[in-house]
């Protein structure tokens, strides 16, 4: 036996209408609520890590900056999401350029550390000489690989996060044109 349908009283306030109204702004939110939840995810990722990071920021100046810039990255992915919330499609930009700005930050670290002394292991003269010739060559490869491969992840990644931002101000224009001006005062007061 199915379920009886759950139809509205005909004397309530609102007729099927707007029942109607309701269930295809509710339809139209999908797509941006679900931007809303992968911003919670980035920024309390981003969040964990640049905690994780801060015992870091004592050994150098580009520890800490790195540390700052996680920070900065986790902040704005927060204060994005809220504006998602909001159907505010200037979130979905700010959103993008902030995982450019992460992606960036990552590839920039990515590249310092190669150029920047990583792969030189001679400033510690009892591993190049545990080591020995092959073994420095192989570290070398291994330091180049490595830094490589985060590049390239963090690309495809953090890339693909911008690209998904990117997208998401179409649902949220599309969102605000579409739905009846009282459907959206209603979810305003009632978010």
């Amino acid at each position: 036996m199915e379920p009886e349908p759950n139809i509205p009283a005909q004397d309530g306030p609102l007729s099927q209408h707007h029942y109607d109204d309701l269930a295809l702004a509710t339809e139209r939110a999908k797509p941006i609520r679900r931007a809303a939840r992968v911003a919670t995810f980035n920024g309390w990722t981003m969040a964990i890590i640049a905690a994780l990071s801060v015992p870091f920021a004592i050994s150098g100046w580009v520890a800490l900056l790195v540390a700052i810039g996680l920070t900065i990255v986790a902040i704005v992915e927060f204060r994005g999401r809220n504006r998602l919330l909001k159907f505010d499609p200037s979130a979905a930009s700010l959103l993008g350029w902030n995982q450019i700005g992460l992606l960036t930050l990552i590839v920039v670290y990515c590249l310092w550390m190669l150029f920047g002394g990583a792969t030189d292991i001679q400033a510690h003269p009892e591993l190049a000489q545990l080591l020995g010739r092959d073994g420095l060559a192989l570290y070398r490869t291994f330091v180049i690989g490595f830094y490589a491969t985060v590049i390239a992840l963090t690309v495809i990644f953090q890339g693909g996060n911008a690209f998904y931002y990117f997208t998401r101000r179409k649902y949220i224009v599309a969102y605000r044109e579409q739905t009846p001006q009282w459907v959206q005062d209603f979810r305003d007061a009632n978010s």
